[in-house]
């Protein structure tokens, strides 16, 4: 084993970037989402999480798993970039076409109000610029130039945000957000392809139909899984929207977006891990195991106090960022960020399949029922007990996905240690630091958290969890066998 710099250089680069922005644009769209809630309270605020559903399934098909598959292969071999930027671009405007009839048909189906049909018909244009712009996205990160797109999305989400709450203020609400939306998607796509035009790739209309073809295939299970993980995600508030209230939707929504704002940072990481992770696989997968076991660390180092923290101070949090109108989204908190801490555990693992390629088809066939498993626990749970049931039912899910992926992942690296062994010293850690945090609870809640963060890191360093050497290996991800 030897500990590469240039390897660590790259990966510290990319992850900071990737960190810088999703951090900063995290935070941002949460101050945005914030606002929005509260101008357009709990009514409006579930139909603008309805419509933000549809545009997640919609999108996910529009890309289609292409951008993981142009990464991947511009990141193996830069000189395929021209062939791939090309093909790509005239493959997503053809799903994106397909994404935004879709959408409306459903949207039809279900029977919304002409209001709600409009505004899903209006957003259908923001289909169109996320899918250049994934596509933008994923050849820089192939070039592992994540901190381009970085400055760029940092830059122009302040500047949205700021043009949103002047929206709210002047009375636009919901449909100007719709519009605002549209218009930042259209002013990023343009500025990307201007930057990846001039200093990466010059774009030219292609139609390979073996590119095509070879695209497709190996894009189709990348876009299966996903979208299955969407499913997973979104698909509570399609049929709460159905089964109840705009209300009961605005109160889970609220919930469900701070929920997955937690996940920022860790999704950037795993985004800067991607690149590099696909071209030392090339050699050998055993490469890619010191790396598993280091990424592990990090989520579970980071998932088990934020979840225990977030869990005991859920009740001043949600009314704090969001209003007291959206008291009751708590309730929903305290139980989504179960869900938090399953897809942390579970996030490492599914990288390691994505990139193994053989594992994809078990692993989407085993999505696919709990998928449907999903469905029927929704169908049953939220007539009866609305948005707890829904709650309950993703953190289920999550808990079968982890299960799902630990084992398939044990089939690739026989003699890993199990999950239970890596997470028992952090999460018996925030325990204690929780129950420190139970005693401060009525304090404004910045001052038991920090204080509940110290005293992990404490009971961390106590337990050994966090030595030198230990340190040093979370930052040394990059160290693989020659």
């Amino acid at each position: 084993m030897e500990f590469k710099k240039t390897n660590l250089f790259r990966v510290l680069k990319n992850t900071i970037a990737l960190l810088g922005n999703k951090v900063l644009t995290g935070v941002i769209n949460l101050i945005f989402i914030s606002c929005v809630a509260r101008y357009l309270s709990q009514d409006g605020f579930g139909m603008f999480s309805t419509i933000l559903a549809f545009l997640a399934f919609a999108n996910i098909f529009a890309d289609f798993g292409l951008s993981t598959v142009v990464t991947r292969e511009i990141a193996k071999d830069k000189t395929k970039a021209p062939e791939l930027y090309g093909n790509s671009i005239f493959l997503s405007i053809g799903f994106s076409l397909l994404a935004w009839i879709g959408m409306v048909i459903i949207a039809f189906y279900l029977g919304y109000s002409k209001q709600m049909m409009f505004l899903i018909v209006l957003s259908g244009f923001t289909i169109f610029f996320n899918s250049v712009i994934s596509r933008l996205t994923a050849i820089l990160s192939g070039f592992e130039k994540m901190e381009i797109f970085s400055v760029v999305g940092v830059v122009l989400s302040v500047f949205f945000t700021i043009l949103g709450i002047l929206f709210l203020r002047l009375g636009l609400n919901l449909g100007g957000m719709i519009l605002l939306m549209i218009l930042g998607t259209g002013v990023t796509s343009l500025v990307l392809f201007y930057i990846v035009q001039k200093d990466f790739v010059k774009f030219k209309p292609r139609f390979d139909r073996k590119i095509v073809n070879s695209l497709l295939k190996q894009a189709f299970p990348l876009f299966a899984l996903i979208g299955l993980s969407i499913l997973l995600r979104r698909m509570d508030i399609i049929m709460l929207s159905k089964m109840k209230t705009m209300q009961d939707v605005g109160i889970y929504g609220v919930a469900v977006q701070l929920n997955e704002a937690l996940g920022v940072a860790t999704g950037c990481f795993m985004g800067a891990m991607l690149p590099f992770i696909s071209s030392q696989s090339k050699s050998s997968l055993e490469n890619t195991y010191p790396i598993y076991l280091k990424s592990m660390r990090v989520m579970i180092i980071f998932s088990s106090f934020l979840t225990v923290a977030l869990f005991l101070l859920s009740g001043q949090i949600v009314p704090f960022v969001f209003g007291k109108e959206f008291a009751l989204s708590s309730q929903v908190f305290r139980i989504l960020i179960w869900s938090f801490l399953l897809n942390h555990f579970a996030g490492p693992m599914g990288l390691f399949l994505i990139v193994q390629k053989e594992k994809l088809k078990i692993l989407m066939l085993g999505s696919l029922l709990i998928i449907c498993a999903n469905f029927i626990l929704n169908l049953i749970l939220i007539p009866q007990y609305g948005y707890i049931g829904a709650s309950a039912t993703t953190v289920f899910c999550g808990f079968l996905v982890l299960i799902m992926k630990s084992r398939l992942f044990r089939e690739s690296f026989k003699n890993s240690p199990s999950l239970i062994s890596l997470i028992f010293k952090p999460a018996f850690a925030a325990v204690l630091a929780g129950g420190i945090i139970f005693f401060l609870k009525d304090m404004f809640f910045l001052i038991p958290f920090f204080v509940g963060l110290f005293c992990y890191f404490i009971f961390l360093i106590m337990f050994g969890e966090l030595k030198i050497e230990k340190i040093s290996e979370i930052l040394n991800l990059l160290k693989v066998t020659r």
